[in-house]
C-alpha cells in the first residue's frame, strides 16, 4: 500500500500529535473532516481526490477540501505550486521528496481571512518573493518539520500567529522570517535559520521584525546570514529568548533600536556583544563552535556542535524541549559530568556523530571531511 494511505500519515512518530493539538482550536466540529490525497506520478486532477483516487495537482486537493478540519496528504513528488486561500486545512508531505515549487510565482502559500493551516514535512522552495505569505487577523500559520529554502523570503508575515518547530528556513536570497507591525506573535522552537541573504542592515537576514510583535525563540540557531541575525526596528517588538545561538552572522548578529525589548531566560550564546545577552548563564563574544549546515542524520539540516563547542550543556532545563530539530531527545549529558543539561540551539550534541568540515585542497577543489 503507498504510504500515503496509511493511517499514521507520517513515518516519524512526533508529527501527527503535534498537528493534532495545534489544529483543533480553529476548526470546527461541526461537519466530519475528510481526507483528500495527491499523488503526483499517479494521480488524475478529474479524480475525487479520496482515498484510491488521488488527484495529481496539490491546487486540485486545496479547492476540493473543506472550509475547516481537512487533511491533504501529499505523496512524493515535484508540484508546480501557488495557492491562496482561506481555508483552515492540515497539508502533510512524505519529507525531502516532497516539494512544492512555486516555480517563480509570487508566493507558494499565501493565507488569508481567518485561515488556519497547518503543513507539515514538505520542502517550500522557488517563490519569488515569498515561500510562505500571511497578511489578515486571525489568520495561523503552523510549521512543523519543513525546509523553506531558495525563495526572495522564506516567511512574510503581515497579521496573525506563526508557530514553527522542527523546521529549517535557509538559502533564501533576502531574508528568512520577515514580522510586520501587525503580526500577534511569532514562536520558534527547534529551528535553524542559516545562509539567508539581504544587502539592507535594518532588514536583516535571518529574522526581521519591526514595531509590534512578540517573538519567543526557543532552542534555536541562527547563524551564516548575510547582515545581520537578528532585526527588530521600531520601539515595540519583544523578544522571549531562550537556550538560542545567534552568532556568525556576516554583520552584527542583533540589531535595531529595538533590540534591548527582550526577556533573556538563559543559554544563549553570541560570538559578539550586539544582543545584549544579559542573564547569568548566557554567553556573549563566544565562538559557539557550529560545524557547517549539514543534515546531521536528518532531512532537515542543522548545524552540528563541535566537542569543544561551549554550547554543549549549555542550556537552561526548565521548558528545554524533550527532542532537538532532528528528533533526537534531550536533554544529553554532552559533556560527560554525569549530568544531562540541555544545549543551546537547534541541535543536542551527540558525541559519536561525524562532524563533517569543508576543506579546501591544494588545487583549489572543496571537499568535505570528517573532523
Amino acid at each position: 500500500m503507498n504510504s500515503m494511505y496509511r493511517t499514521a500519515a507520517c513515518a516519524l512518530r512526533r508529527c501527527m500529535p503535534l498537528l493534532l493539538i495545534t489544529s483543533t482550536a480553529g476548526f470546527s466540529q461541526t461537519a466530519l473532516a475528510a481526507d483528500y490525497y495527491v499523488d503526483a506520478d499517479n494521480g488524475d486532477n478529474n479524480n475525487t481526490g479520496l482515498i484510491g483516487e488521488p488527484v495529481q495537482s496539490v491546487q486540485s486537493a486545496v479547492s476540493r477540501a473543506g472550509a475547516s478540519g481537512d487533511t491533504i496528504h501529499i505523496a512524493k513528488g515535484h508540484y508546480q505550486a501557488s495557492i491562496r486561500t482561506n481555508k483552515s486545512i492540515q497539508l502533510i508531505g512524505e519529507g525531502k521528496d516532497t516539494v512544492v515549487d512555486a516555480d517563480g510565482a509570487g508566493y507558494a502559500f499565501s493565507l488569508y481571512g481567518g485561515s488556519q493551516m497547518d503543513i507539515s514535512r514538505l520542502v517550500i522552495t522557488g517563490a519569488r518573493s515569498y515561500g510562505i505569505y500571511q497578511d489578515e487577523p486571525l489568520t495561523r500559520f503552523t510549521g512543523r518539520e519543513l525546509r523553506i529554502v531558495g525563495n526572495e523570503t522564506g516567511l512574510f508575515i503581515q497579521d496573525g500567529i506563526i508557530d514553527l518547530k522542527y523546521v529549517e528556513i535557509s538559502d533564501n536570497s533576502l531574508k528568512g522570517i520577515h514580522l510586520n507591525p501587525d503580526t500577534d506573535s511569532a514562536i520558534l522552537v527547534n529551528t535553524t535559520i542559516s545562509g539567508n541573504n539581504t544587502d539592507n542592515q535594518s532588514h536583516g537576514g535571518g529574522i526581521a521584525a519591526a514595531d509590534g510583535p512578540d517573538i519567543t525563540l526557543r532552542n534555536v540557531t541562527v547563524t551564516a546570514n548575510n547582515r545581520v541575525g537578528l532585526s527588530l526596528y521600531g520601539t515595540t517588538a519583544l523578544l522571549i529568548i531562550q537556550n538560542t545561538i545567534v552568532a556568525g552572522n556576516l554583520s552584527d548578529n542583533c540589531w535595531g533600536d529595538a533590540i534591548n525589548n527582550y526577556t533573556s531566560s538563559g543559554g544563549n550564546i553570541s560570538n559578539d556583544d550586539t544582543c545584549g545577552f544579559d542573564h547569568t548563564s548566557d554567553q556573549a563574544d563566544s565562538d559557539p563552535q557550529l560545524s557547517r549546515l549539514s543534515t546531521n542524520g536528518s532531512w532537515l539540516r542543522t548545524h552540528n556542535l563541535r566537542s569543544n563547542s561551549p554550547a554543549i550543556d549549555a542550556g537552561i532545563n526548565t521548558d528545554c524541549p524533550t527532542d532537538d530539530q532532528r528528533g533526537e531527545s534531550r536533554p544529553f549529558d554532552g559533556d560527560a559530568d554525569q549530568q544531562a543539561d540541555c544545549d543551546s540551539g537547534a541541535l543536542e550534541y551527540r558525541p559519536d556523530a561525524t562532524i563533517m568540515l569543508p576543506i579546501r585542497s591544494s588545487d583549489g577543489k572543496l571537499a568535505i571531511v570528517p573532523l
